[in-house]
C-alpha cells in the first residue's frame, strides 16, 4: 500500500512539473520574448537567416568594444544573452566574425525544424541552444 502511494505521488509530481514547464515555455512564446522581437526586424513573427545574420553582426559589433574584429574573454563576459556561447569553434578563447557568422547559420538551420526557411517563435524558444 505504501509503495502504491509513493508511486502516485511521484507520477503526480512529474505531471505537475511537466505542466509547469510547458506552461512557462508557452508563456514565453506568447509573450513574444525580447530577443526574438529584436531579431524579427520586419515584425512578421518569423525569423529568416538574413535577419539572424544581421542581428548577429549587430550584437558582435556592440560587444567588440576595442573594434579589433574579435570577441575576447572580457567582451564575451558582457554577452548576457549567451548568444555567442559555443561560437569559439577552434577553442582559442576568442570569437572571430567568421566563427560567429558560421555559428549563427548553424543555429538557424537547427531551429528551422520544418525546413521552410523561417523560424517561428515556437521553434526559436524550443530549439535555441542557449535558452
Amino acid at each position: 500500500m505504501r509503495i502504491w502511494i509513493k508511486v502516485q505521488v511521484i507520477v503526480l509530481s512529474l505531471g505537475f512539473f511537466g505542466f509547469i514547464n510547458v506552461f512557462a515555455q508557452q508563456a514565453q512564446v506568447q509573450g513574444g520574448g525580447q530577443e526574438f522581437q529584436k531579431i524579427d526586424t520586419d515584425k512578421n513573427g518569423y525569423l529568416t537567416s538574413d535577419e539572424m545574420q544581421a542581428y548577429q553582426a549587430k550584437r558582435f559589433n556592440e560587444l567588440d568594444k576595442d573594434e579589433n574584429g574579435v570577441l575576447d574573454a572580457n567582451e564575451l563576459k558582457a554577452d548576457n544573452t549567451r548568444m555567442f556561447k559555443g561560437a569559439d569553434k577552434d577553442k582559442n578563447g576568442i570569437v572571430t566574425k567568421s566563427e560567429s557568422s558560421m555559428t549563427f547559420r548553424e543555429y538557424f538551420d537547427s531551429m528551422d525544424t520544418d525546413n521552410n526557411g523561417q523560424v517561428s517563435k515556437q521553434e526559436y524558444y524550443q530549439y535555441w541552444p542557449y535558452n
